[in-house]
C-alpha cells in the first residue's frame, strides 16, 4: 500500500505555531480583562508591511493596542527588508543553515506547500525578478536581465525544518510577501477570539478576514474591485503625466482629482467567518513609454515575465486568509479554465474569476458560494 506523501499527510494546523509563541504573549490576563462598558465599536488604522491596515471590531482599546503590537512582531520576524527578521538572516547566510524563530519556519514549510500544490506558479523565491520589474521606476529589463535573474528562482531550492532554514544556492532569496499577511491575518482573528471578541473586520492591505456580524448585525458587505476604476484611473494618470510634460504644464489639483472619485466595486460580497482575497494585473502597473504596453506586476515564475492569462484578477473565498494568499496569485497565471478546475479539487474555497474581457465567473466550494451569495452577480457564470 503506497505511503502519503508529505503534501498528502495528515498536518498540524499552522496555528498551532502561533498559539505556542504568540498568543501566551499577547493574551491577557484576568486581571486586565476589559470592564464591560469599553466594550464598543472600534476601529483602528495602522501602518505595517507597506501597506494601510484597518481592524474594526466590537472590542476595547487594549485589544486593538495588541493587534498593532502583534503585527509590528510579524513585521520584524518575517520581513525579507528589515535586517533584524529571520527572513534577511536567511538571505544573508550564504547558503548555510539558519536558525530561526519556529513560527517562521512553520511559514515557509506551509509556503513551500503551496508552491508545490501550485506547480510552481506561486513561489517564494521571486525576489531578484521582483527588483527587476521595479513598478516605482517603470523600466522593462533587459532579456538577459531575466535570463539570469531566473538561474535563482526556484522553491526546490529552499528547505525547512522545525527551527532552521537554509537555501542550497547562495544567490536564492526568500520572500514571504505573497502569503505572509494571509497568515498574519488569520493570527489577528485568533488572537481577537482569545480576547472574547466575537464580531470584527481584518483587513491587511486588502487581505480581508471577516469574523461574526457587522455592527448592523448582519453578515459584512466585502466589495471586490473593479479592473475597470483602476484601468480608468491608470489611464488618467498617464493622460496627466503627458499633459504635464508638455510646455504648457498642468494645474496639479487635477491629479489630486483623481483620488477623490468614488471607486465603484465590481460586486458586494455577503461575508462572515471568512477570508477574501483578492489578485490583479491592475493593482500595480505601468506602461512602457517606448513600445506602448501595459506591464503589471504579477510575474510568471516559468518565464520571468507578467503573466499572460485570460484573467484578470481572482478573489478566493476562504475560511484561512493564508489559503486566500498561497493560491490567489496562482489562480490569475493558470488563466480562466485551469483556474476554476484547480479550485474545485479544494475542499473549501471558492473563487471569484474576473476576465480581462470583463467576464465574471465563479467556481468551487457550493457552500461558500451560496454564504456569499456570489451566484447572485449580475451576469456570472457558474464553472462546473
Amino acid at each position: 500500500m503506497p505511503q502519503p506523501s508529505s503534501e498528502d499527510a495528515p498536518r498540524p494546523p499552522l496555528a498551532d505555531a502561533f498559539h505556542s509563541s504568540s498568543v501566551q504573549a499577547f493574551h491577557s490576563s484576568s486581571a486586565d480583562e476589559p470592564h464591560p462598558e469599553e466594550i464598543q465599536w472600534r476601529e483602528r488604522w495602522f501602518h505595517a508591511f507597506d501597506t494601510t491596515c484597518l481592524v474594526k471590531a466590537r472590542a476595547s482599546e487594549g485589544d486593538l493596542d495588541q493587534v498593532v503590537s502583534l503585527c509590528t512582531r510579524y513585521e520584524r520576524l518575517l520581513s525579507h527588508t528589515l535586517p533584524e527578521s529571520d527572513i534577511w538572516a536567511v538571505n544573508h547566510a550564504e547558503g548555510k543553515r539558519t536558525k530561526v524563530d519556529p513560527e517562521t519556519a512553520a511559514l515557509v514549510r506551509e509556503a513551500l506547500r503551496y508552491c508545490s500544490k501550485s506547480g510552481g506558479l506561486f513561489d517564494i523565491t521571486l525576489a531578484p525578478l521582483a527588483r527587476l520589474w521595479n513598478f516605482h521606476t517603470a523600466r522593462v529589463p533587459s532579456e538577459d536581465d531575466v535570463a539570469r535573474a531566473l538561474l535563482h528562482v526556484g522553491w526546490q531550492r529552499v528547505d525547512a525544518t522545525a527551527d532552521t532554514i537554509v537555501v542550497t544556492d547562495p544567490k536564492v532569496e526568500i520572500t514571504l510577501g505573497g502569503i505572509a499577511k494571509g497568515y498574519i491575518a488569520d493570527c489577528v482573528r485568533d488572537l481577537l477570539a482569545t480576547r472574547g471578541v466575537r464580531d470584527a473586520f481584518i483587513s491587511l492591505g486588502g487581505n480581508v478576514v471577516v469574523i461574526g456580524q457587522s455592527p448592523h448585525g448582519r453578515p459584512w458587505n466585502v466589495g471586490v474591485r473593479s479592473p475597470d476604476f483602476h484601468r480608468d484611473q491608470q489611464k488618467k494618470r498617464i493622460e496627466y503625466e503627458a499633459i504635464a510634460r508638455s510646455p504648457h504644464g498642468i494645474d496639479t489639483r487635477a491629479l489630486h482629482d483623481l483620488e477623490r472619485k468614488p471607486e465603484k466595486p465590481l460586486c458586494v460580497l455577503s461575508c462572515s467567518d471568512l477570508s477574501v482575497v483578492t489578485s490583479g494585473i491592475y493593482e500595480r502597473c505601468f506602461l512602457d513609454k517606448t513600445t506602448g504596453k501595459m506591464y503589471h506586476h504579477l510575474i510568471d515564475p516559468k518565464t520571468g515575465y507578467p503573466c499572460e492569462s485570460d484573467l484578470a484578477g481572482a478573489t478566493v473565498l476562504s475560511r484561512t486568509s493564508l489559503e486566500g494568499d498561497g493560491l490567489s496569485t496562482a489562480l490569475v497565471i493558470m488563466g480562466r479554465e485551469r483556474a476554476a478546475a484547480f479550485i474545485r479539487e479544494q475542499t473549501d474555497a471558492a473563487v471569484l474569476l474576473v476576465g480581462r474581457d470583463g467576464t465574471v465567473a465563479i467556481a468551487g466550494n457550493e457552500k461558500i458560494l451560496e454564504e456569499t451569495r456570489a451566484g447572485e452577480i449580475p451576469g456570472v457564470e457558474l464553472l462546473k
